[in-house]
């Protein structure tokens, strides 16, 4: 592909799955600098600047349709008009999107769309990672993800020297999230006794619930100091992520900055592993890790797989995952 001077940026997804853009975006900007502009919703936005401050950016106001994410194309497509290519790294397709990618570019699209008219096919077992950057590689190919896997360097993002903010914090903490789409999340009754488990047979460790709504982790036994429910601001929450020594949780924007940070974890998801939305390809990617995955729904995973998963991850302690 003949390389563009002006490239847009398309995306429309969940927090979780900007976070596993990021290495894409990286290389992207240090490819075309300024001549580099994300179109995408404002919440993204927010976070992605944490990161890349010097993007300049334009937010696509949208309501969660049926099908995905629904906006004006209308309103959109002049704007994407003046730029050479226009990438597209949302992986779902509805009329809206595809009206977009054929009124929007004058030049080319490529991307995971099936409506560009470069598409970068779906690989069986592939993660999401590593297919965002292969859009890259369609057009730099002596790039390498991992010149741009490094963990985050921002604050915002639980960079810099992040501290978990406990008053007096045991040697170990475990940073735990279980807070998303409902169909995501893991039956509260079972996390509540897996942590209480842990905690009885763990003294050197504490525990962390990170979110807005997860304040029955206050009730588990035994617990005490061992045991906190916080709600935090995005941002905090991050940082506390960043600075624990292992994570658990659900497929959130959580999983994804502890596997971002290295922080050893153990990911919870209903779907089959293999699953298009599964642990292979959604998952844990970088860092010393176990799935534990259902057959379709979070109520098939059991506690004892989830307290098995954990006494691993503290046993090995292994470093994180070689890049391939």
């Amino acid at each position: 592909m003949t390389l563009p001077r002006d490239v847009a940026v398309f995306f429309l997804n969940g927090l979780g799955d900007h976070l596993m853009l990021l290495p894409a975006l990286r290389a992207l900007e240090c490819a075309f600098q300024e001549r580099l502009h994300y179109f995408g919703q404002a919440e993204g936005i927010r976070l992605l600047r944490r990161e890349l401050p010097e993007m300049t950016c334009t937010a696509v106001p949208w309501v969660r349709g049926p099908r995905g994410y629904q906006f004006d194309q209308a309103a959109i497509a002049p704007k994407l008009r003046p730029f050479d290519l226009l990438v597209c790294f949302t992986p779902w397709q509805d009329e809206s999107l595809a009206v977009l990618l054929r009124e929007a570019a004058a030049g080319a699209t490529l991307g995971l769309t099936p409506s560009c008219r470069t598409v970068i096919d779906y690989r069986p077992g592939e993660h999401t990672i590593d297919r965002n950057f292969r859009v890259v590689t369609e057009l730099l190919p002596d790039l390498a993800l991992q010149d741009y896997a490094a963990p985050p360097r921002s604050r915002g993002l639980g960079g810099g020297r992040p501290e978990v903010p406990v008053d007096r914090r045991p040697r170990r903490v475990l940073a735990v999230h279980n807070e998303t789409l409902p169909h995501k999340v893991w039956p509260r009754p079972r996390l509540r006794r897996t942590l209480e488990h842990f905690l009885a047979r763990h003294p050197d460790w504490g525990v962390i619930g990170v979110g807005r709504r997860n304040r029955d982790l206050d009730r588990m036994h035994p617990a005490g100091p061992r045991g906190r429910a916080r709600a935090l601001r995005l941002e905090n929450a991050f940082r506390t992520v960043a600075a624990a020594d292992a994570f658990l949780g659900v497929d959130s924007c959580m999983l994804h900055l502890a596997d971002l940070h290295r922080v050893p974890a153990v990911g919870l998801f209903g779907p089959p592993e293999r699953d298009p939305l599964g642990a292979r390809a959604m998952g844990l990617r970088f860092t010393h890790h176990r799935h534990v995955s259902g057959s379709g729904s979070m109520r098939d995973i059991g506690h004892r797989e989830v307290e098995a998963a954990l006494e691993w991850l503290v046993r090995t302690r292994a470093p994180p995952l070689a890049l391939r």
